[in-house]
């Protein structure tokens, strides 16, 4: 009898073991990591007066506002709101620029 019971005992700290082990492990990868967020949280009105080589356009999703990237080669990136005048004219110039042209 008290050979059952030392088996009993074994199996049931290799299943605890087992247990804690897949429990760690699959904790891990679970745990939420820092993430950083590379976008534009604020818009300017302001032209641009530098050349703008290619722009991106940004939607609303907080931290992030609703924005267009335009990237320069001087001063890199610069958020600009979509609203503006200014901006919907660039935006429309460079999508005109990029277009393969018909022949």
């Amino acid at each position: 009898m008290n050979c059952n019971w030392s088996k009993r005992l074994f199996w049931t700290a290799v299943i605890l073991i087992i247990l804690g082990n897949v429990t760690l492990v699959g904790g891990n990868y679970r745990r939420p990591s820092k993430v950083t967020t590379n976008c534009c949280t604020s818009v300017s009105i302001a032209k641009v007066s530098y050349k703008i080589t290619r722009f991106k356009e940004q939607n609303a999703l907080k931290p992030c506002v609703k924005a267009v990237i335009f990237y320069t080669d001087e001063v890199g990136p610069f958020c600009a709101d979509p609203r503006a005048r200014w901006v919907r004219s660039k935006v429309n110039e460079l999508r005109k620029a990029a277009a393969p042209t018909k022949t």
